[in-house]
């Protein structure tokens, strides 16, 4: 029963891909959340499958708590689809970001908005031995002397107690100690059955220490890895502050590289480039692609509900990468005549070389200060 649940989840079969998305946006009641603070920044709104609110909502509270603006609380309410599309039940938020297929956000008001891509992957190609040089150098400075003083190297496991090693000693300690009750996890059983027994289990080991631990998705052909849980030993502070998760990412893609595996898949990023993630993950110079499941047939309307000062901080603090009509990824930069572009920001991935600034008087030119215009 946890493979099935795990595979309806991250199933790469087209049929199963379009049920999924058929079930989450048209079937199923979508969630509607307000997410409020009591400091300077904007209320940010959520609409679409529920899975939107862990991989998108909290990843946009992170950024407005990094301007000083901590999360006051989630109101939450489940809606019919239909009548978020209609645009009758929108979240009252000064932005909101709505979750649907690019068909169903077509019938949502085309401005003051943006169209993103609801997720991204981020993939190395291993089997091509140029993929060193296009890791940032200072990645690779930072990187390699530090691999070379531990001796550090790649470990394969395959039994259960290394499984469970990783899983309560590795994981769960670090996602508790690094994300609180934003941690995004598997449960046991699904990591378990899904993940462990038909992937890859690997530790960063020093010859006496496992340090980090990786387990991963295997492609059915065995070319494309895709690591999906991480942690450092006992979720330690002295590891992680030591950079021990970006040396397993840095060892991963030695290893795969030597075990013949074409492609690695670091997994998924959001479209708001100035978010940690986003900004550590493109200095492997990825290329950005939809992912393998139904997560490939969403898309993101950003919309601006407000205009406040609030607003335009965070717009011009969180650029974004938007789909343009020839399905390629562009970098948007907002700016006013107070606020310029932040260019110092930065986008690029191997396949994400476009940007275009937008001037938030124009963006903005028909939304009343602080009235809503939906």
């Amino acid at each position: 029963m946890a493979r099935a649940s795990f595979a309806w989840d991250n199933q790469p079969n087209p049929l199963a891909r379009t049920l999924r998305t058929l079930f989450d946006t048209r079937v199923l009641r979508v969630a509607r959340v307000i997410s409020t603070t009591d400091g300077p920044g904007p209320s940010l709104g959520y609409a679409g499958p529920p899975d939107g609110i862990t991989k998108l909502l909290k990843m946009i509270d992170r950024q407005r708590e990094r301007m000083g603006a901590d999360t006051l609380r989630h109101d939450r309410a489940d809606v019919r689809a239909g009548r978020i599309f209609a645009a009758r039940e929108l979240p009252d938020a000064d932005l909101v970001a709505v979750t649907g297929t690019p068909a169903q956000l077509a019938a949502l008001p085309a401005g003051p908005a943006l169209l993103l891509p609801y997720r991204l992957h981020a993939l190395v190609e291993t089997g091509d031995p140029a993929w060193r040089g296009r890791v940032s150098r200072s990645e690779r400075q930072w990187a390699q002397p530090r691999i070379a003083r531990q001796g550090l190297r790649i470990e394969q496991a395959y039994d259960d107690a290394s499984f469970g090693f990783f899983f309560d000693r590795v994981h769960l300690p670090t996602m508790r100690n690094r994300h609180g009750d934003r941690a995004r996890s598997e449960s046991r059983l699904r990591a378990y059955e899904g993940l462990f027994r038909p992937g890859a289990l690997l530790f960063v080991t020093n010859g006496r220490q496992r340090l980090a631990g990786a387990l991963a998705s295997c492609s059915a052909d065995g070319r494309r890895l895709t690591p999906r849980l991480g942690g450092v030993l006992e979720g330690s502070a002295q590891l992680h502050s030591a950079g021990m998760l970006r040396l397993l990412y840095f060892l991963l893609l030695d290893w795969a590289e030597r075990q013949g595996v074409a492609r690695v898949d670091l997994s998924g990023v959001e479209a708001w480039v100035a978010s940690g993630l986003y900004g550590y993950k493109r200095r492997f110079s990825p290329q950005l692609e939809p992912p393998p499941d139904h997560r490939a047939n969403l898309a993101v309307w950003w919309h601006a509900r407000r205009d406040t000062p609030q607003v335009r901080d965070f717009l011009v603090r969180n650029p974004v990468l938007e789909r343009t009509g020839a399905g390629t990824l562009r970098a948007v930069y907002f700016h006013d005549l107070r606020r310029p572009a932040r260019h110092d920001i930065p986008f690029a991935c191997a396949n994400v070389r476009e940007r275009r600034d937008v001037d938030l008087d124009d963006f903005l030119a028909d939304v009343p200060t602080g009235v809503d215009i939906v």
